[in-house]
C-alpha cells in the first residue's frame, strides 16, 4: 500500500472576540476504498500552556491516515491560563462538531500528551456521531490522579519558587487568549513553560481548569466527593466513562518523565473494568515524546530490518484502529 498524495487546507471553525480558532485539514487528493469517509482529529499537547496545531507532529499517525485515504485533522484550541478550562475544552468539541459537520460523521479523536485528555473529552461528550474510537498517546487522561492532586516535579526540573509565577499567571488570565505558542526551544527559561511547571509542583490543574479554588488539595484530601457535579465534565474518566465509551487505544513511554505511565495503565484498568474495548501498549524505556523524533517518511507497518520493536507497537496500535473502523 502506498502513501497517497494529501493537499492541506485550513479553515475557520470558530471566531471568539476577534480570535480565529483555525483547523488543517489534511486529505488525499485522489480517495481509494472509501477512506476518505474517516477522518482523524488530533488535539496537541503542550501541558494546556504551550504548543500550535503543527507542534511535534505525529508523522507516523499522519501517515496512516495517508495509507488508508483517511482525513487527517489539527485543531488548535485556546490556551491556559489567558482562556478558561470550559473555553479550552468547548473548542475540543466546536472542532469535532465542524469536522462531523463538513467532513465525515466517521471520527477518530485522537491527542498527545495534554490532547490526549482533550480526546477523551470529547469522546465523552459527543453522541451524534459518536466517535469510532479514542487514542491517547503519553496522554494526561486522569486529572484526579496524585500526580495533579498532591504536586509532581516535570522533566526532571527541580522544584522552583511559586509565588511570583503564580502571581503572573493570575495576571494573565485577564490577558487576550491564545489559539497556540511555539514550543521554546530551551524550555527551561520560557515563562510559559515554567507556568506548567509551577501548576505541576502546586497541583493546580483542577483549580486552573474548573475555576474552583484549591480543588486539587480537596480532592487529595476528601476524594472524589471534593468535585461539585457541574464541575465533574472536567474529569471525564472518573465520572464519564460507560460501556459505551468508544474503543480507546492507549500508548505511553515505560520512562516518561512528564506524564507517568499510569496515566494510561490506571486508565487502561478503569475502562476494562467499564466494559470499554481497551488496547494498551506500553513502549519500554521510552520518554515522553519519544515519537517526536520520527522522520517525515516514518511508516509503522513496513516490513523488513526497519521494522523495530517501537514501530512494531505502534503497528498494534493500528491494527486496534483498523478493527474497530471496519467493525
Amino acid at each position: 500500500m502506498v502513501l497517497l498524495e494529501y493537499r492541506a487546507n485550513s479553515h475557520v471553525f470558530k471566531t471568539v472576540e476577534g480570535l480565529e480558532l483555525t483547523l488543517d485539514v489534511h486529505s488525499p487528493e485522489v480517495t481509494q476504498d472509501g477512506g476518505s469517509q474517516v477522518a482523524l482529529i488530533h488535539f496537541h499537547g503542550g501541558f494546556f500552556f504551550l504548543g500550535q496545531k503543527s507542534t511535534f507532529p505525529p508523522y507516523w499517525l499522519i501517515n496512516v491516515c495517508r495509507r488508508r485515504s483517511w482525513t487527517y485533522v489539527t485543531p488548535s484550541y485556546r490556551l491556559l491560563p489567558e482562556a478558561t478550562g470550559q473555553e479550552m475544552l468547548s473548542d475540543a468539541v466546536d472542532a469535532f462538531n465542524w469536522v462531523s459537520s463538513n467532513i465525515s460523521q466517521k471520527i477518530i479523536v485522537a491527542g498527545s500528551s495534554a490532547g490526549g485528555y482533550l480526546a477523551f473529552h470529547v469522546a465523552s461528550q459527543a453522541s451524534s456521531p459518536r466517535p469510532m474510537a479514542v487514542l491517547s498517546v503519553y496522554g494526561m487522561n486522569n486529572l484526579t490522579d496524585d500526580r495533579y492532586t498532591r504536586g509532581t516535579t516535570v522533566m526532571g526540573i527541580p522544584e522552583i519558587p511559586a509565588i511570583q509565577f503564580i502571581a503572573d499567571i493570575e495576571a494573565a488570565k485577564t490577558e487576550q487568549a491564545l489559539s497556540g505558542y511555539d514550543f521554546p526551544l530551551n524550555p527551561s527559561t520560557d515563562k510559559r513553560f515554567l507556568w506548567a511547571t509551577i501548576v505541576h509542583q502546586q497541583a493546580l490543574f483542577p483549580e486552573l481548569l474548573t475555576g474552583i479554588p484549591n480543588l486539587g488539595k480537596q480532592i487529595k484530601g476528601s476524594g472524589m466527593d471534593a468535585i461539585p457535579a457541574e464541575a465533574r465534565k472536567f474529569f471525564s474518566v472518573p465520572f464519564k466513562i460507560e460501556a459505551s465509551f468508544p474503543p480507546t487505544a492507549l500508548v505511553h513511554g515505560s520512562s516518561d518523565r512528564a506524564v507517568n505511565i499510569d496515566q494510561s495503565t490506571a486508565v487502561a484498568g478503569i475502562l476494562k473494568v467499564s466494559g470499554v474495548k481497551v488496547h494498551l501498549e506500553v513502549v519500554e524505556g521510552k520518554d515522553h515524546g519519544f515519537d517526536a523524533g520520527f522522520s517525515e517518511d516514518i511508516d509503522v507497518e513496513e516490513d523488513g530490518p526497519k521494522a523495530d520493536s517501537v514501530l512494531a507497537q505502534l503497528k498494534s496500535v493500528v491494527a486496534f484502529l483498523d478493527d474497530t473502523v471496519g467493525s
